[in-house]
C-alpha cells in the first residue's frame, strides 16, 4: 500500500515521512538537502551551500551513531554540488557502510552531487529530476570555466596542425598556442582525468561492469554540454544507469520532495547541507519478515497439499 502524501510543516512531519519509508523498506533513510538561499560572500558577490568535508564528517557521525547494522540506505539528495574530492570521499564512504544503496532526485543532483549519485545501485529521477556533468570547474579571466573544455581545446589544436610547420599556422591560433601554459595545462589536464576516474570507481562500487562504467563516466566526465546541462531521466537511461521508475519508487519521490520545500522555506544553517535520518522500527521490520516468513511457508503448504 503506497504511503499517503501528507503536508510537511515542522521537523516532526519530516521524520514521520522517513520514518515510514524506513519501516517499510527495513532501510535506513537519508536527507542531504542544499537550502536554495544565497550566502553572501563578499561586497555584491553570493554563493551557494556546497558539499565539503564537513558535510562528510556529519554524515559519518550520523552512520556510526544510528545505522552500525543496516545494510541497505535512501538518500533523499538535492545539491548544487561542490568539492570534488568531498562528494567523491562521502560517495566511497556510504558504499562501504552499505550493500544496497539508491538516490532519489526530485529536482537537482548537480555536479558533485551527481557523483554521490553515480554511486547508487539504482537512482530515482522524478520528472523535474536531473543530473549534470562533472567536469571540474576552474577560474579563468574571472569566470568559472571547464576544466576539459580547455583540455579538449588543446586536443583540437593538436588535431589541426599536427602536421603543420609553426610558420605554416594562421596568426589567430599561433597566439593562442602561444599563450599556453604547459604546467596549468598539466593541471587541469589532471583534474579532467580524475573526474572520470571517480565516477568509473564508484560505478563499479555499484556492480556496474568496467566497459558500462567506462562509458558512462566518459559521458559525464567529458562532454561537448556546459556544465549546468540537465542529463533527465531518459538521458541517463540512455547512457546506462540503472533507473528505477517502479510505481513505489516514484510513489516514495512524491512524498520525499515535500521536504526538500520545508527545507527551503525553514532551514536557516545556509552553510551546510540538512541531515536527517531514520531507521526501521525493529519490531515493523520483524514483523514485516515474520509476515515473508509466514507467506512462503503458506505457499509451500498449498503446494504440498495440492500433491
Amino acid at each position: 500500500m503506497a504511503i499517503k502524501i501528507q503536508q510537511i510543516n515542522g521537523k516532526e512531519d519530516v521524520k514521520k515521512v522517513l520514518q515510514a519509508i524506513a519501516d517499510k523498506e527495513n532501510a535506513s533513510v537519508f536527507t542531504f538537502i542544499a537550502s536554495e538561499k544565497l550566502i553572501r560572500t563578499g561586497p555584491g558577490s553570493y554563493g551557494a551551500t556546497s558539499i565539503t568535508n564537513n558535510d562528510l564528517y556529519a554524515l559519518e557521525d550520523t552512520i556510526d551513531k544510528n545505522c552500525t547494522d543496516i545494510k541497505s540506505a535512501i538518500f533523499l539528495i538535492h545539491s548544487p554540488g561542490g568539492n570534488l574530492s568531498s562528494s567523491y570521499n562521502i560517495a566511497r564512504f556510504l558504499r562501504n557502510r552499505f550493500d544496497t544503496l539508491s538516490f532519489y532526485v526530485p529536482y537537482e543532483a548537480a555536479s558533485g552531487a551527481t557523483i554521490m549519485s553515480l554511486a547508487g545501485n539504482s537512482i530515482v529521477l522524478g520528472a523535474l529530476g536531473y543530473l549534470t556533468p562533472i567536469d571540474p570547474q576552474v577560474k579563468y579571466k574571472g569566470e568559472w570555466v571547464s576544466s576539459y573544455g580547455i583540455v579538449e581545446k588543446v586536443s583540437d589544436l593538436e588535431r589541426r596542425f599536427q602536421k603543420s610547420s609553426y610558420d605554416e599556422i594562421p596568426t589567430p591560433w599561433k597566439q593562442m598556442i602561444d599563450r599556453l601554459d604547459l604546467i596549468h595545462y598539466r593541471e587541469l589536464e589532471t583534474l579532467a582525468w580524475e573526474a572520470k576516474h571517480y565516477a568509473m570507481e564508484l560505478l563499479r562500487l555499484a556492480d556496474y561492469t568496467t566497459e558500462s562504467a567506462e562509458a558512462i563516466a566518459e559521458n559525464f566526465a567529458r562532454t561537448i554540454f556546459p556544465h549546468s546541462h540537465c542529463f533527465d531521466s531518459r538521458a541517463c537511461i540512455r547512457m546506462g544507469l540503472k533507473i528505477d521508475e517502479t510505481e513505489k519508487s516514484l510513489g516514495y519521490l512524491k512524498e520525499l520532495k515535500g521536504i526538500i520545500h520545508f527545507v527551503n522555506s525553514n532551514h536557516e544553517d545556509i552553510n551546510k547541507h540538512y541531515i536527517e535520518v531514520a531507521i526501521p522500527n525493529r519490531t515493523t521490520a520483524s514483523a514485516v519478515e515474520s509476515g515473508r516468513l509466514g507467506q512462503a511457508k503458506n505457499i509451500r503448504t498449498r503446494r504440498l497439499s495440492s500433491r
